[in-house]
């Protein structure tokens, strides 16, 4: 199965904890084949200990799960009061989910971005400024300020691999000291972002297909352009923190990919 179609943790204890999971199903279902075999005769000592092991297993789910989210938002989702750095592609969330896709989209970069460009307009974004971080790789800025500071940014990579993750990071820092200066406001930031590549692999599906995780006062909404299947997928969220937020960004993001 390719990366795109996988729906397993990439955290070790979470995953681990889903293939556990797994196991208590299938023995779950031979149980039932076995009681169905047997004219339905059912075992009080064995059903205790299956409903013993569903519990205890659950709990260890969620304290894992707890254990991972707080660590993980922490160092890569801060609130606007943390003095770590936000680094918004490092890491956009634990569970994949998988993501929206918008069809018939431009086949071409320079139409993509021209479009985005014009949508920006519309929406009352302004153009920022174009940073080039590698030859042929670059990403441009639009910015608004009516909720808090609102980003709207493109990034075009021929093909996503892990080493550009820290290049879009830094470029990002470095539109936010340019714009904001140091320290950091502690405005709420929304950052919409299209990752645009050539066609997906591994690494690019990874990102847009996980479940978003915000951090207080700090939101975000990856996207990726595909452009040999020309089309664009919005990332999903789960209810929770942010949720909100993320439903705004995306309802607006959608009307701007309308050509």
């Amino acid at each position: 199965m390719s990366d795109k179609g996988k729906f397993m943790s990439d955290i070790k204890g979470i995953y681990w904890c889903q293939v556990h999971g797994m196991i208590q199903i299938l023995a779950l279902c031979i149980y039932a084949v076995f009681s169905l075999f047997h004219g339905n005769q059912h075992n009080g000592r064995i059903e205790a200990i299956f409903l013993l092991w569903i519990i205890i297993g659950g709990n260890i789910f969620i304290g894992v799960n707890c254990y991972y989210q707080m660590i993980l938002k922490r160092e890569y989702a801060p609130s606007r009061f943390s003095k770590k750095q936000w680094k918004p592609f490092t890491y956009t969330g634990a569970e994949r989910l998988g993501a929206i896709p918008v069809k018939d989209m431009y086949g071409e970069k320079e139409e993509l971005f021209h479009h985005f460009m014009k949508a920006c307009e519309t929406h009352g974004y302004k153009f920022w400024k174009t940073y080039n971080f590698k030859e042929e790789e670059d990403a441009c800025f639009w910015v608004r300020e009516e909720k808090g500071l609102e980003i709207f940014a493109c990034f075009y990579v021929q093909e996503l691999e892990d080493k550009h993750i820290e290049s879009m990071n830094l470029v990002f820092q470095k539109f936010i000291e340019e714009y904001m200066g140091k320290p950091v406001t502690k405005k709420p930031i929304y950052f919409t972002f299209i990752i645009c590549v050539e066609k997906g692999n591994p690494c690019f599906y990874r990102m847009i297909n996980k479940a978003v995780i915000q951090g207080h006062g700090r939101y975000r909404l990856p996207a990726g352009a595909v452009l040999e299947e020309r089309e664009i997928l919005i990332s999903s969220q789960l209810s929770g923190n942010g949720f909100r937020e993320y439903d705004g960004m995306r309802r607006e993001l959608k009307r701007m990919i309308k050509k």
